[in-house]
């Protein structure tokens, strides 16, 4: 038998939270696996590694370490974490816990209590989520608030973006004993919604977003947002990261957009009404987590925190007014676009009744201290490093 731990690619942890996984090789069966850091163990939730595709001697297993559940075991900057199977040890690793990570483990502990979720009577209650990444709406952090109450549940999830690989995904799904899947999310996940999967999506302010995709670019992909922002907007390019581009894109990576506004809103909209089942908000996440737990009849969620979200180097509030009269004639489809959602999840939201259980949740996410601008910069800079070190 042997235990393979792949990610963290470099075995580096410089989150509060960091997915692990792997694979185990040389058994059927791997239900009898367990992990441990310290003296605290780890669940290991089932996903598909690429690798077990048409094996059935390899098992992928993922888990999330939550540093402040083990600063103590933190030794020399290293952390062990061992493996059993009966009982009995099989295998070491260690990841290097950066200084970073471990004060803000101590410094910004994560909220890891659970949340009701009332439930609503006859909605309809599906399998799996599906969320394809429209950028810069907050996917970030709720792709690792799903994940981790999957991880929970036991169900499975995309750890290694299978569903973004249409090959991968269907010689999966036409597996006998195809795994159980809470949430999907990946940039190519769209067609992994079916009969037993809802898409799910949220829109953001244009404007603010597009300031969000300039100061995440500017640190992640550099190569691709070079200047300022005021260039940016100035060389026309806001259109082509506006959100009506992108929903359609997501459904059909090569299709030739709109070019009138007339056009681009109505086949934006005809998208968000023939293929989402949820419309969501960024500027209201709490509201849309719990609508998209009713999607899914989930009874319960843990506390989101913000992922990878980049300092503020651009402000909306300090916009010039030519870049903003600018963006305000270049993402007018996408003004307009979040007009309509927003009113359409108004009335969602004051016809599902979430009430106290509602408030108690935005009460405990408003009492969060923000990060620091240098914290940001470095989770930014470690996926820079993260996405470059991917083949």
């Amino acid at each position: 038998m042997r235990v393979v731990f792949d990610r963290p690619f470099d075995g580096q942890v410089w989150e509060r939270a960091t997915l692990v996984a792997g694979w185990v090789e040389g058994i059927e069966d791997a239900g009898h696996i367990q992990a441990v850091a310290g003296e605290v163990e780890i669940p290991l939730g089932a996903c598909v590694h690429p690798r077990a595709v048409g094996r059935s001697d390899l098992h992928g297993f993922w888990t999330e370490v939550i540093l402040q559940r083990h600063v103590r075991a933190v030794r020399g900057g290293m952390l062990p974490i061992d493996v059993y199977r009966d009982r009995r040890h099989v295998a070491r690793t260690e990841l290097h816990v950066s200084p970073v990570a471990l004060e803000l483990a101590r410094s910004h502990p994560l909220d890891l209590d659970d949340y009701s979720v009332p439930p609503a009577s006859g909605a309809r209650v599906c399998d799996a989520l599906v969320f394809p990444g429209l950028g810069a709406v907050g996917g970030s952090s709720l792709n690792a608030l799903f994940r981790r109450q999957a991880l929970r549940a036991g169900h499975a999830a995309t750890v290694y973006g299978e569903a973004n690989t249409p090959s991968l995904w269907s010689a999966i799904r036409a597996r006998p004993r195809s795994p159980d899947y809470g949430w999907i999310d990946g940039h190519g996940c769209y067609a992994a919604a079916d009969a037993r999967a809802l898409r799910v999506t949220l829109l953001r302010e244009p404007i603010q977003r597009l300031v969000s995709v300039f100061n995440y670019g500017a640190l992640v992909h550099p190569e691709q947002f070079r200047g300022s922002f005021d260039d940016l907007v100035a060389s026309g390019a806001a259109r082509a990261h506006s959100q009506a581009v992108g929903l359609l894109r997501l459904a059909v990576p090569e299709r030739d957009v709109p070019r009138s506004d007339g056009e681009l809103i109505a086949a934006a909209r005809a998208e968000l009404a023939r293929s989402y089942a949820l419309v969501g908000l960024t500027e209201r996440f709490e509201e849309t987590i719990f609508l998209m737990c009713r999607l899914a009849g989930r009874r319960s969620i843990g506390m989101w925190w913000r992922v990878l979200a980049a300092p503020r180097a651009v402000e909306v509030d300090r916009l010039d007014p030519r870049t903003r009269a600018l963006l305000e004639r270049d993402l007018a489809p996408d003004l307009a676009l979040y007009e309509e959602a927003r009113a359409a999840f108004d009335a969602r939201v004051a016809a599902a009744s979430l009430g106290a259980d509602l408030q108690r949740y935005r009460d405990a996410a408003g009492r969060r201290r923000e990060l620091s601008a240098e914290a940001k910069a470095v989770e930014c800079l470690r996926w820079r490093h993260v996405l470059a070190a991917t083949p």
